[in-house]
């Protein structure tokens, strides 16, 4: 690894495939930070491209003096072994995960590590901009040095797209898992959320302008965007209950909350956005099974903290009649 004076403050760890067309902004914006670059480290991970991906890297890498690493390994399809070798490889005292699509606020990791170390925070959240897209608004109403899931609406983002501790990412024991092709940064999330009552939000600073994802990463993992099969689609659903599951006895009360407000969502928000895709007749029934199937299997079926929306799509679902669950999808 390139030799570092010291312990960097921050890695940030950005995936890349294909990715020439978005490098320049994505890493200018962290040349620019007002904290100055001394004490961040740049991990870009190419996922195989077939182009000069990595050459772009190289040199705009020395352009804009800033340290690290760029390397390649053979494609996979997904972020997730290029997050995983970030995680592994991070000298920071905390980790960001960045998309190479994606740009940072100038004051970004100067007030997200001030805040972070005033509260001596395993995860913090900087204030998201939409470009092109939406955004979590709720959960940026107010900066907090320390807060968890229960007390803030950070379930509202799902996102990796946050600095972790690093010792703590790598405590959790998830690995970013290859084999899924959507909502990949889901479980990870997850797992990192229920297990610590030191989260901040920094709402005071706009810190990462997240850009409608038009990569080919992006296109394809995006929820409202491509569509996969249906049992690679729904993989995610299961392997997040998994990780609440198995969350350690002193985080029970949290993965608790955490899996009634993840099936609010899911009831709200990703299964109607399934049920919105164009898929044929029996596409669809395939697609009420399966949803079905998970809800037997993870405790679906319970009403407590689901919304007036999520308890329509819960119960056409149960019923498995198909023009209530696509009626249902269409509800605001």
């Amino acid at each position: 690894m390139t030799f570092l004076a010291r312990r960097p403050d921050v890695t940030i760890a950005i995936p890349m495939y294909r990715a020439g067309h978005y490098l320049e902004q994505c890493l200018r914006s962290i040349a620019v930070q007002t904290s100055g670059t001394l004490g961040i480290e740049v991990l870009c991970v190419d996922d195989g491209s077939p182009d000069d991906t990595v050459e772009i890297a190289t040199c705009l890498m020395a352009e804009f003096g800033l340290r690290g690493e760029v390397w390649s390994h053979p494609h996979t399809g997904t972020p997730a072994a290029a997050r995983n070798e970030g995680l592994d490889a991070a000298s920071g005292h905390y980790l960001y995960f960045v998309d190479v699509d994606d740009y940072l606020g100038p004051d970004a990791i100067r007030s997200m590590l001030s805040l972070g170390r005033r509260g001596r925070a395993d995860i913090v959240a900087g204030k998201y901009v939409g470009v092109g897209r939406g955004a979590p608004q709720h959960m940026f109403r107010k900066t907090l040095a320390r807060t968890d899931l229960t007390r803030t609406s950070v379930l509202d983002s799902m996102s990796v797209l946050k600095m972790y501790r690093t010792g703590y990412a790598r405590s959790l024991g998830y690995r970013f898992n290859p084999d899924l092709v959507m909502a990949e940064d889901h479980p990870f999330a997850m797992a990192a959320y229920v297990r610590t009552d030191r989260i901040a939000i920094q709402a005071s600073t706009d810190c990462y302008y997240w850009v409608r994802h038009t990569s080919p990463y992006g296109a394809a993992q995006h929820l409202t965007g491509h569509v996969h099969p249906v049992d690679s689609f729904y993989a995610y659903f299961s392997e997040v209950f998994d990780v609440l599951r198995d969350t350690p006895p002193a985080s029970r009360s949290r993965a608790r909350y955490a899996h009634r407000k993840y099936w609010n969502r899911l009831f709200s928000f990703d299964i109607p956005t399934e049920m919105r895709r164009k898929r044929d007749a029996a596409g669809r029934r395939a697609s009420i099974a399966k949803a079905r199937s998970i809800m037997q299997e993870h405790g679906g079926e319970e009403t407590e903290g689901l919304s007036a929306k999520a308890l329509t799509m819960q119960a056409a679902l149960q019923r498995g009649d198909v023009a209530a669950v696509e009626l249902a999808a269409r509800a605001d």
